[in-house]
């Protein structure tokens, strides 16, 4: 969290040294007042974060990515926020870009990426199985999932089955 944070206070002094280098001059007190508006910030869409105000939280964050648009670490913290109030398409770009913007490989991010992407599934396979070939869909995706965590070589995690008992079948 701390090396996160100076990484994230490194960035915005980078940018705002170049934005007054550009200009020809320094407007230190209003370069100062910027970094600490988007600390403040960042501090508050922790605190939405953690009281459960997501939108509020991504909100914020997203205004920040508007001064420092190649921070993974703060991509990823709005992807956070709108994967939990439900747009997985906005977590889905915000964790995408996250990716690009570093070399380090990010296990985690990459595992919420694949987290929204299963749960665009699910949200569509709720949709398709209040059709008539629901349980026909359901034993079909149970399927697919029980082939996909063979062939990685990982357990299937404890709901993720094709079992009612959370076994894989196996």
């Amino acid at each position: 969290m701390i090396m996160t944070r100076l990484r994230f206070l490194c960035l915005i002094a980078a940018l705002l040294s170049g934005a007054g280098c550009a200009t020809g001059g320094g407007n230190d007190s209003r370069a100062a007042t910027g970094e600490q508006g988007l600390l403040e910030l960042v501090d508050e869409s922790r605190r939405d974060y953690e009281a459960g105000r997501y939108s509020a939280a991504r909100q914020k964050l997203e205004r920040v990515l508007e001064q420092a648009p190649d921070d993974a670490g703060i991509h990823t913290r709005a992807a956070n926020a709108a994967y939990r109030e439900g747009r997985y398409e906005i977590a889905a770009s915000h964790y995408t870009k996250a990716l690009r913007l570093t070399d380090v490989p990010l296990p985690r991010v990459r595992y919420n990426l694949a987290m929204v992407r299963l749960s665009q599934a699910a949200a569509e396979l709720g949709y398709l199985e209040r059709g008539r070939d629901g349980e026909v869909l359901e034993k079909q995706m149970g399927d697919l999932l029980d082939a996909l965590y063979r062939h990685t070589g990982r357990p299937a995690p404890v709901g993720l089955a094709s079992g009612v008992d959370g076994k894989s079948g196996d």
